[in-house]
């Protein structure tokens, strides 16, 4: 089993992915922790240290590595949909787009010191150029103002079918 979480920040994909790997009883990896750990340090300081396009170009492989190996459940950084050859890295994967307004991400993110990308000026044209992104790597969209609990159920409901839980290919109400 493969399912690879995406959504822009705060939409929940490592809450929501630990949840359902446990839901599963599979492995979760948050591809950013995992990214800090092989790095051995925060993507704030990578930030600094690198510039976006370096942070970009270690994320790319550190997914690339972490897709061609691994089962279970996945949570991709926001902007990992951008990188150059995702849609082969995400090949045999179910990808599952937690969507979420930018204002409510903005609310729920607060001034994190933690997500450099919340600095950027131009943030609504990121949000917006990610957007065509995740709809087109979607095999299934979820809206991510929804209970934990309630997406996760969902999910393994998905899981367990061939299509969403209602026979269309995505959940009611996604």
């Amino acid at each position: 089993m493969r399912i690879a979480l995406i959504g822009f920040m705060g939409a929940g994909k490592s809450t929501v992915g630990r949840a359902l790997a446990e839901a599963l009883a599979v492995d979760f990896v948050d591809a950013d922790v995992e990214l800090e750990r092989r790095v051995g340090v925060s993507i704030p300081v990578i930030f600094r240290e690198r510039g976006e396009v370096g942070f970009r170009r270690l994320e790319r492989q550190v997914l690339g590595e972490l897709l061609a190996r691994r089962v279970g459940v996945v949570a991709l950084g926001g902007g990992a949909v951008e990188l150059d050859g995702v849609d082969a890295l995400l090949e045999g994967w179910r990808v599952v787009y937690l969507e979420l307004g930018l204002e409510e991400a903005k609310l729920r993110l607060g001034q994190d010191p933690h997500r450099p990308m919340l600095q950027r000026p131009d943030l609504g044209a990121v949000y917006a150029r990610r957007l065509a992104h995740y709809e087109r790597l979607a095999s299934i969209t979820l809206d991510a103002t929804r209970p934990v609990a309630e997406l996760v159920e969902l999910l393994v409901a998905w899981v367990g079918t061939t299509s969403g839980p209602d026979g269309s290919g995505s959940p009611t109400g996604g």
